[in-house]
């Protein structure tokens, strides 16, 4: 199995408030708040309260931040919600934007 390196960023910087984080390639840099991660969560629970119309819950900062393999991230939001899974590439366009302050 092969690991999709082209998306990977080469540093990955948690903001001291938690609020955000912050992805860097070699080419760009982009910032991304733990807003928009929490609302952009593509877990099965998020996904079907979207379809509903229903809010998908709102966080204001990071509580973990665990790599998982080589193709995505397992997030842990200050709301307590747990099941969000971002591969990279997600979090590549995520962060392409937001702008970097």
């Amino acid at each position: 199995m092969e690991t999709c390196t082209h998306r990977l960023p080469a540093t990955v910087t948690l903001a001291r408030d938690r609020g955000s984080v912050t992805l860097g390639w070699a080419d760009r840099s982009g910032r991304v708040t733990a807003a928009t991660l929490r609302g952009a969560c593509r877990c099965a629970w998020c996904t079907q309260a979207r379809r509903r119309g229903q809010p998908v819950g709102a966080a204001e900062a990071i509580t973990a931040f665990e790599p998982m393999g080589g193709e995505a991230v397992h997030i842990v939001f200050s709301d307590g919600h747990r099941t969000g899974v971002f591969p990279w590439d997600f979090l590549s366009d995520l962060a392409t934007m937001e702008p970097t302050p």
